[in-house]
């Protein structure tokens, strides 16, 4: 630790060298002053003790205390050890970002320990601010981004921006729930929450962190919480995105060769029942044919909700989709 200090104050120049090691010599000079035995300090104080008695302190006395002085002083060593040999090899420093919100948040944080960090709220966007909210990229060690829900325009944004500096850099790079992030530090049961637009709220319950149910979309007005519950809706923070990737990311200094790819979490609505999507699967794949049923195998995969494509599809005879309006359900205009 005495190393990393002397190291950092050595790059500010050398006068803060002179004064980092002139106060590390003063607070070892002191800590010699405590009233452990086979320290100074506990010499002045028998010597206190043999004039108020004026008469010497018993060898046996004496051997005893510097028996159990040596025994904490060795104490102490291995513990210091232990604390810098671990800190040497899981600390890891993160540059942290989320975008799912017309907040941007970014971060750098050692370890779990916050070294900088930085909102930006609207109007300012994801896409301008973020080369200038990064900061330096000098000395990171990995990556951690926010993968929503939220904005999707936002989160491809935040995630193109991440995988591009762990690319670059050859980082290793995790992904992190934007709803756990807010839920991270808040006791309890709560149902973290952020703005879907149009009156509705992403929102998914945690219990002391942990999430203990799906993301769902929810009307904000229809939103009911159980007894003893609390929402906590608020932009989610950069740094806690970090500190939930930080077990994943810890001792990984490169990027994994077959790392599982990511990807933003979108919820746009709840699913329409077994039979209406059925009916809407046979319209679309009808009205486009092979491409239609491409279009429905994809959809499903990324858990689309078909029926909402197709409910009111603008000039188009009952029953059928028109062949632009697909394409623009295709593209997800």
């Amino acid at each position: 630790m005495i190393a990393d200090v002397a190291r950092k104050a050595a790059e500010s120049g050398w006068r803060e060298l002179v004064f980092t090691m002139g106060a590390i010599s003063v607070v070892l000079g002191l800590m010699n002053l405590i009233p452990v035995p086979v320290l100074d300090g506990f010499h002045v104080l028998t010597a206190l003790i043999e004039a108020i008695r004026r008469r010497p302190l018993s060898v046996r006395f004496r051997e005893v205390a510097n028996v159990v002085g040596i025994a904490l002083l060795l104490t102490l060593m291995l513990y210091a050890f232990r604390n810098d040999a671990m800190r040497k090899v899981v600390r890891v420093r993160i540059l942290a970002l989320d975008t799912s919100t017309p907040t941007t948040s970014c971060a750098l944080l050692e370890d779990d320990q916050i070294v900088r960090e930085q909102l930006i709220g609207p109007p300012a966007r994801a896409g301008d601010v973020l080369p200038a909210a990064l900061g330096d990229l000098d000395g990171i060690d990995a990556v951690a981004v926010g993968i929503g829900p939220g904005s999707f325009t936002g989160l491809r944004v935040g995630l193109a921006a991440a995988k591009a500096i762990a690319y670059a850099l050859r980082l290793p790079i995790a992904g992190a729930s934007s709803l756990q992030a807010i839920a991270l530090e808040e006791p309890g049961v709560v149902y973290a929450a952020t703005e879907a637009r149009k009156g509705e709220l992403f929102v998914q319950p945690f219990r002391n962190g942990a999430p203990e149910g799906p993301v769902e979309v929810i009307l904000a007005a229809d939103l009911r919480l159980p007894e003893g519950a609390r929402l906590v809706r608020r932009p989610p923070r950069a740094a806690a995105v970090a500190r939930v990737c930080l077990p994943r990311l810890r001792g990984r200094r490169t990027m994994r060769r077959r790392a599982s790819p990511l990807h933003p979490t979108t919820c746009r609505g709840f699913q329409p029942e077994a039979d209406e999507m059925r009916k809407y699967k046979v319209a679309i794949a009808g009205a486009t044919g092979a491409v239609g049923r491409e279009m429905i195998k994809v959809l499903e995969e990324r858990q689309f909700p078909v029926g909402e494509l197709v409910r009111s599809p603008p000039s188009a005879a009952k029953g059928s989709i028109s062949s632009s309006w697909a394409t623009r359900c295709w593209c997800g205009g």
